[in-house]
């Protein structure tokens, strides 16, 4: 994959990968995020459970 690319190339790809890596750090990881809140069925109270 990287034998066609000049030593010019693969340095321009290095600069263009750090900073790919540096943008990358500078974000908080989604992981990091608190989750989202789940919506949950509300029942109404006349209605109650369906019998199994």
């Amino acid at each position: 994959m990287f034998d066609p690319l000049t030593d010019a190339d693969l340095h321009h790809l290095g600069d263009i990968m750090t900073c790919v890596r540096d943008r990358m750090r500078a974000q908080p990881a989604r992981s990091a995020t608190p989750p989202r809140k789940r919506r949950t069925a509300t029942i109404h109270p006349d209605e109650g459970l369906a019998p199994l």
